[in-house]
């Protein structure tokens, strides 16, 4: 699906294969924070940037897509990577993790805005990271 361009955005917007994208600072790539839409009006992020300027570039998107539902996945726990978190869930963005007491290493999935999304622990900066894995978005499963 083409997407019109926002004007003089503050993240740069790319779609990688149809339905998910990259946003990266438009100035100079400083964050990348990604995204994968269900078809509809769905969005999921995964990461949401390491600045308030981020998160302003994130809801600019956001309403451009006139995404009825945004729901939020770190692939860990750094402040680079969670900084919007809360501004986000203030709009009303559903915040996702792991099950309440779920071991280290716990593989975990769920359904969101229409999407299959799994979750895989990697070894990575912080005990905590994980690959986050869209199924039917973009890619073909097999």
């Amino acid at each position: 699906m083409a997407v019109p361009a926002v004007t003089r955005p503050i993240l740069a917007l790319t779609e990688l294969v149809p339905g998910v994208y990259a946003w990266r600072r438009a100035s100079n790539g400083g964050i990348a924070v990604y995204g994968a839409r269900d078809g509809g009006r769905g969005l999921l992020l995964v990461d949401t940037g390491a600045d308030d300027r981020a998160i302003e570039g994130l809801q600019e998107w956001i309403e451009h897509f006139d995404a009825a539902e945004v729901s939020v996945i770190n692939t860990h726990d750094h402040r680079d990577h969670t900084w919007g978190n809360a501004a986000l869930a203030a709009r009303g963005a559903r915040l996702l993790a792991p099950p309440a007491g779920a071991e280290p290493g716990h593989r975990w999935e769920t359904w969101l805005t229409g999407l299959q999304v799994e979750c895989i622990p990697l070894p990575g900066p912080s005990p905590d990271s994980r690959a986050v894995i869209g199924r039917g978005v973009g890619f073909p499963r097999r």
